[in-house]
C-alpha cells in the first residue's frame, strides 16, 4: 500500500507552518513519515502538498506529488487516488502513529473492498485523516467537488464504506490518532518526546 500524507494545510489555530516546527530538532512532519516507514505494509511514502510549501520539504526523500485542486484533504486525497492508487491517507500532524496498527488497518482494508475504510470512534466521531480509500472511489470524490462539497465526512458517507471503531483498540493503537492542532497539543508532544526519551536526530 501506498501512504499519501498530507502537507498543505493552512495550520490556522497555530498561525504557524505546524509541520515544519523543529520538534526535538528535526520537523514534526518527519514523526509521521518515520512510523509509515516502519509499517511492513507500506511499499512507498508519497508527500501531497501545494507549490508555497513544496520548497520546506526540501530534505525528504520521498516523492512529492503537487495537489491538483486545493480543495483541502479532500482534493489532497483525490489527487493522491489518481496519481498513484489506493492509498492509506495519513495527516502530516499525525506524529504518534503506530507502525504494527497501520499494519492492522491495510489488512482489514484489503479483505473489505470497499471504496472507503475509516476509523470511527463510539460517539462517531471517523478519522478520515488516517484511513484506507481505493480509487474506485475517484468518480464520487470528483462528483462531490463540483457540487462544492468538500467535507471528507460528507463525501465519505456517499462512498461504499465500512468502519474500524477505534474503541476497541488497544490504547497502543488509539494513540496513533493523536494530532498537532493546538499549541497545547504541540507542547503535549514535546511532553511526550521528553518523556521517552527520544533521540535527536534528523530523520
Amino acid at each position: 500500500m501506498i501512504a499519501a500524507v498530507l502537507a498543505g494545510g493552512k495550520s490556522s489555530r497555530i498561525g504557524l507552518d505546524k509541520l515544519f516546527l523543529k520538534i526535538g530538532g528535526r520537523p514534526l512532519i518527519s514523526y509521521c513519515l518515520e512510523k509509515l516507514y516502519k509499517s511492513n505494509s507500506i511499499e512507498e511514502i508519497v508527500i501531497i502538498t501545494n507549490l508555497e510549501k513544496i520548497k520546506k520539504i526540501y530534505y525528504t526523500e520521498y516523492k512529492i506529488i503537487i495537489d491538483s485542486y486545493n480543495v483541502g484533504p479532500l482534493g489532497g486525497l483525490l489527487t493522491a487516488l489518481e496519481k498513484v492508487g489506493d492509498v492509506l491517507l495519513v495527516g502530516g500532524d499525525m506524529p504518534m502513529i503506530n507502525p504494527s496498527f497501520i499494519d492492522i488497518l491495510i489488512k482489514k482494508y484489503l479483505a473489505k473492498r470497499v471504496h472507503a475504510y475509516v476509523p470511527k470512534w463510539n460517539n462517531g466521531l471517523l478519522e478520515p485523516l488516517l484511513a484506507c480509500y481505493s480509487k474506485n472511489a475517484i468518480k464520487t470524490i470528483k462528483k462531490a467537488i463540483a457540487n462544492k462539497i468538500f467535507s471528507m465526512n460528507k463525501v465519505i458517507s456517499l462512498m461504499k464504506t465500512e468502519w474500524l471503531i477505534i474503541d476497541s483498540l488497544p490504547k497502543d493503537y488509539r494513540v496513533s490518532f493523536f494530532n498537532v492542532n493546538t499549541w497545547e497539543d504541540l507542547n503535549n508532544f514535546i511532553s511526550m518526546i521528553q518523556r521517552k526519551g527520544r533521540d535527536n536526530d534528523h530523520y
